[in-house]
């Protein structure tokens, strides 16, 4: 009899310890959230993809240019001429007062053609690319007017790589980087080593105490980022073994404070954490579906409180999770009403990062149109500069189907040998070729 008591008594003990324990914040408590909260901040440093394609679609749409402005006439490369003191190129203006919308959005591109050919080392280096290094007058004509297509077509494809970049504006990296990083670590800081409490506090809608910051059974939470829900859930309390519990991690820094007081030592605290977060090895660029796959095994571990009005991230007892004594730590959100408990899944931090993750889709799309138009816009660059071969061959043709000087009428000879004698009064060949197209 007094053996089965002892054992009763025993098992009494262990339950009534087991019970204690579980109402305490423990060691190891809210591990599995830490890691996944050290999850998010690795994706923090991971690089993230810049939109592709317009610059090396620039550099073909200029060669396409430059090709076209060697070929045009003295007389209209006139009007792109460097006028005044400053030796600058002309603005656009319009004629008879009427805006010609297709001369206006093109000037840029000639008076930019203009520019680089002279610089271009050495001169007629964009001709020679194109095998009409010193055309007759003839045979410019023939490859510009072949040409015009070809840089019409360009010209169409670069206005929808311009199109397309400015409406991509948003999706710059650096954008999507300042998303990532206001979840991370906050609008004031771009990295865990310039978190600062006024910041945190400022940007957690005034909270000074640990229970506005973190929720309480009066109030939801205001921490609206990863390193103030590291905070919340991690960081010891003075009533509980002087806040040295390592809820989250082994070796976690301790926080001395109650949970009424203010919030000293926060950015110190949440640094320590960070520091013992794991670092991924991986340096390929973020993916949309990374995002999207953290925020839903955070938000996966949200609880609901079974006396009701009551959601939580971490662990709570019956009296509560301040992280005090005989409570556990939790991040607590009101559900009394329908605006407080949309708080509990509207998380800034997890707003910020499925904002991320639409941008990172959005600009792999934009990239992929970008891409196709910059292929485009190169196969069309390679078609100008070959124009010049068809020409000749055109001319090689012509060659050998023209009659011979026997074979044609007296009246063509006599035109042709007028026109000659008509050329050679002429001192300067550039005089000629204006005056007279048929001189070669």
């Amino acid at each position: 009899m007094a053996i089965k008591s002892l054992l009763n008594l025993t098992v009494v003990l262990l339950i009534l310890k087991s019970q204690v324990l579980g109402a305490l914040a423990a060691a190891g408590d809210n591990e599995q959230l830490f890691l996944d909260l050290c999850h998010v901040l690795a994706l923090a440093k991971r690089p993230i993809p810049e939109i592709s394609g317009v610059l090396e679609a620039g550099g073909f749409y200029k060669q396409i240019q430059k090709l076209n402005s060697s070929l045009s006439s003295l007389e209209w490369r006139k009007q792109f001429a460097k006028t005044g003191d400053s030796k600058a190129r002309p603005a656009y203006k319009s004629g008879n007062g009427k805006e010609d919308e297709v001369r206006k959005q093109r000037w840029q591109n000639w008076t930019g053609a203009e520019d680089e050919l002279e610089e271009e080392q050495p001169k007629g280096k964009t001709l020679k690319e194109a095998g009409a290094e010193v055309p007759d007058t003839r045979t410019r004509l023939l490859w510009l007017a072949q040409l015009q297509p070809t840089a019409e077509k360009a010209a169409t494809v670069m206005q929808a790589i311009e199109h397309k970049q400015h409406s991509a504006s948003e999706l710059s990296k650096d954008k999507i980087r300042k998303l990532i990083t206001d979840a991370a670590y906050g609008a004031s800081a771009g990295n865990v080593d310039e978190i600062k409490q006024a910041n945190i506090e400022s940007e957690s809608g005034g909270a000074t105490t640990r229970s506005a910051l973190c929720g309480s059974d009066t109030g939801g939470a205001k921490a609206g980022t990863v390193a103030a829900y590291l905070f919340c859930l991690c960081a010891g309390h003075s009533g509980d073994s002087s806040g040295t519990v390592a809820v989250c991690v082994k070796d976690q820094t301790p926080h001395n404070q109650a949970n009424s007081a203010d919030l000293t030592g926060l950015d110190t605290t949440i640094k320590g954490l960070a520091s013992k977060c794991y670092t991924d090895a991986t340096e390929d660029p973020l993916t949309p579906s990374e995002l999207r796959q953290a925020v839903t095994t955070f938000r996966a571990k949200l609880k609901v409180h079974t006396g009701g009005g009551k959601a939580y991230y971490g662990k709570y007892t019956d009296t509560g999770c301040s992280g005090a004594n005989a409570q556990g730590i939790c991040v607590m959100y009101k559900t009394d009403s329908a605006g407080n408990a949309a708080a509990a899944k509207n998380i800034p931090w997890v707003q910020n990062l499925l904002s991320a993750a639409d941008k990172l889709e959005k600009q792999q799309a934009a990239s992929q149109t970008l891409e196709t138009l910059t292929a485009e816009l190169k196969a069309l660059k390679s078609e100008a500069y070959n124009i010049g071969q068809q020409v000749k061959l055109s001319q090689e043709i012509h060659k050998l189907t023209e009659p011979t000087e026997d074979e044609k009428p007296k009246g063509q000879k006599k035109q042709e040998q007028q026109a000659k004698l008509q050329c050679e009064t002429i001192n300067k060949a550039t005089e000629c070729r204006q005056k007279q197209p048929t001189c070669e």
